[in-house]
């Protein structure tokens, strides 16, 4: 448009090979090993946006609006003698905005931020049991879930000092929604006890303070400072062929949030 303000079209095609999985406990591997293949998998995205500088470069704004589908997307799942197996279980959308916005108040004082809105779903997503060696005709159908990991919404928020004495300083608070922890999206009306996979909303502030001096620095630092402990992660089970029919397994990983933490960092050169 002019030299502070462009805007940009793309289109992209990624790919994932194809292959195959070995089906075979140790005992079986002389007599009874089952070569499932799987296809190669595409994404296939188009984005839009825009760069621009504003009030004499020191205000940047950045935007990108983005639609991506999987074809014959690739996934994991148990099947009915209890392996992992790798299959092509079908297409998924996803889209969303991504913003950026940077300003330098002062020749030693910036603040910026991000913003992050997706969404996620498979359009159809279907395990099935490829094994040639049972007769089992079931399905997990994940169509309509989210996918593993992937907030609805997630931003971040900073800031940066540093003066001509040395002294420095910063500060950051991440956000991210809620989120299912794998493509299973199990929740309270399928895991008995109230049990759910989806980890709540969380928000983490961290911040460093120091002096730079001739040849080196010294900083606090804290990480987590208002100590979030809601988990990172949660897997109770997962869904697979199991005994002839689609049921769950137990898979019990729990990724914990590191607690807070304070640490004195010494740099030095020599």
């Amino acid at each position: 448009i002019n030299e502070d303000v462009s805007v940009f079209v793309g289109a992209r095609r990624g790919y994932r090979a194809g292959g195959v999985t070995l089906a075979a406990s140790i005992e079986d591997l002389a007599s009874n090993v089952s070569l499932i293949e799987f296809d190669p998998e595409f994404l296939n995205t188009l984005e839009a946006g825009w760069r621009s500088v504003w009030m004499d470069g020191r205000l940047t704004f950045n935007g990108t609006a983005f639609f991506s589908e999987y074809q014959d997307q690739q996934g994991n799942f148990t099947d009915d003698r209890g392996f992992g197996i790798t299959t092509n279980a079908g297409e998924t959308t996803l889209y969303g905005l991504e913003l950026s916005l940077d300003y330098a108040a002062t020749d030693d004082w910036d603040i910026y931020g991000s913003l992050a809105l997706k969404d996620t779903e498979f359009d159809e997503f279907l395990f099935t049991d490829d094994n040639p060696d049972t007769a089992i005709d079931e399905t997990v159908d994940l169509t309509g879930n989210e996918l593993s990991r992937a907030e609805n919404l997630s931003f971040s928020i900073g800031t940066n000092y540093r003066h001509d004495s040395g002294l420095f300083g910063s500060a950051a608070v991440s956000y991210k929604s809620s989120y299912f922890s794998d493509i299973f999206n199990l929740d309270e009306s399928v895991l008995p006890g109230g049990l759910t996979e989806k980890v709540d909303a969380a928000a983490v502030f961290n911040a460093r303070i120091g002096y730079e001096f001739e040849n080196g620095s010294i900083a606090l630092v804290g990480q987590n400072i208002f100590d979030e402990d809601s988990p990172e992660s949660i897997n109770f089970a997962s869904a697979g062929i199991l005994n002839g029919s689609a049921g769950l397994s137990s898979t019990g990983n729990f990724t914990a949030r590191p607690p807070r933490r304070f640490s004195v960092v010494l740099d030095v050169e020599f």
